[in-house]
């Protein structure tokens, strides 16, 4: 399989598992949920230098539809329309005040998603993530999230376990920073690094990240997107 080849798989795969991980502008999923009777809407582009199939715009809105209850979906759509690589998804968050430990907020999240490629106009058997979430506060500007879950195909020898890592730096109220890694078993791992920058504070938020895949050439992937918060309805 060529590196281009590799690459346009592992953005689609990552476009059909975003529902289950993601948490703009980390990849690592954080363990709070919007609160009940708000929204948030986000919304990105993604490019990766394996070319134009690997290219995507995403919309992604979540609610919260209980206390400590959040519902989400996710939809994928291709840059270039003559690239028809689809993907949608659904995923609900639970993350609790309650549920806490020796100083960790955890939550757990569970999600479906599939894919439709441009060869077909049948949407994939989905594909079923569940995800536990823990974060806590270090200091005053740093916090930690971590993940640990298993992802599973029609198939069940397509299981898999995952992890993730991430740490977010929070120098001022306008802006954040963070690092992070996220491993998927028999897959090389991602390192990411990126930023928001609030230009309504705790409302709208803009977001750049990069992330690149050990070991495998042309993986960088670059985002760019937008975050509504605080949504009432």
């Amino acid at each position: 399989m060529t590196p281009t080849r590799t690459c346009s798989m592992a953005a689609l795969l990552a476009a059909l598992h975003s529902a289950g991980h993601a948490g703009r502008p980390l990849a690592v999923e954080d363990a709070g949920v919007s609160p009940l009777g708000q929204c948030q809407v986000e919304v990105w582009l993604e490019r990766n230098r394996a070319g134009n199939d690997a290219n995507a715009a995403v919309l992604a809105p979540a609610c919260g539809v209980a206390e400590g209850l959040e519902l989400g979906l996710e939809f994928g759509m291709p840059a270039h329309t003559r690239h028809a690589h689809q993907s949608r998804g659904l995923a609900v968050k639970w993350a609790p005040e309650a549920a806490q430990w020796a100083g960790w907020q955890l939550g757990a999240k569970a999600s479906w998603g599939q894919s439709k490629s441009a060869e077909s106009d049948r949407w994939q058997d989905g594909t079923f993530t569940v995800l536990g979430m823990a974060s806590r506060s270090l200091a005053a500007n740093w916090t930690v999230h971590a993940n640990l879950g298993v992802d599973a195909g029609g198939d069940p020898s397509d299981t898999t376990a995952q992890a993730g890592l991430a740490l977010v730096w929070t120098p001022h109220e306008k802006c954040l920073g963070f690092l992070e890694m996220t491993a998927s078993e028999n897959v090389p791992a991602t390192r990411g690094v990126g930023m928001r920058y609030w230009l309504i504070a705790d409302q709208l938020g803009l977001d750049v990240t990069v992330s690149k895949t050990n070991a495998v050439r042309q993986s960088t992937t670059v985002t760019v997107g937008l975050g509504w918060y605080g949504l009432s309805f």
